[in-house]
């Protein structure tokens, strides 16, 4: 414990008594700087340690938070890797049955066509042997037609000989 100096200067005047005191008050003063300065390094360290304890639980807290944002990014990221992967095997099989309808209906379409050809190759020949055949009749009707025109005739010139 430190007692107050004197408001004496103890040099000015005093005795040599009073400056052993004044030699131990200082010690006693210095000692109990030296033990307040080392209870007061105690304290910081141990508060140095506590700061260093709480900064090393607040880092943890932060990284397991972000370890945790991490984590569900990647479920979110996986989950829609799998909705885009469905998405493209879907339309890859959509694509697929298009292909395989359009290659159904362009062979229809063409098997249609060969059909639609032959049908009308078939009545153009129809067509012309109906028109050889009417050219024909006609050319007949022709004939007969000056056959009885002829024969008219000579049944008139028979009639007017016989009156």
């Amino acid at each position: 414990m430190h007692t107050e100096l004197s408001s004496k200067d103890p040099f000015v005047g005093g005795t040599n008594d009073k400056l052993l005191e004044w030699k131990f008050d200082s010690r006693d003063f210095l000692g109990e700087t030296v033990l307040d300065k080392i209870s007061l390094e105690e304290v910081l360290h141990v508060n140095f340690a506590r700061t260093d304890t709480l900064l090393v639980e607040v880092l943890h807290d932060l990284i397991k938070t972000k370890v945790n944002c991490i984590e569900s990014e990647n479920a979110l990221l996986e989950n829609r890797h799998k909705e885009l992967k469905e998405t493209i095997n879907n339309l890859l099989q959509s694509r697929e049955s298009f292909v395989k309808a359009y290659e159904d209906s362009t062979y229809e379409m063409k098997r249609a066509m060969e059909s639609r050809d032959r049908m009308i190759l078939f009545l153009s020949e129809k067509i012309k042997a109906h028109s050889l055949l009417v050219n024909a009749i006609e050319k007949e009707a022709s004939s007969i037609k000056q056959i009885v025109n002829y024969t008219q005739c000579i049944l008139n010139e028979k009639e007017e000989v016989g009156k």
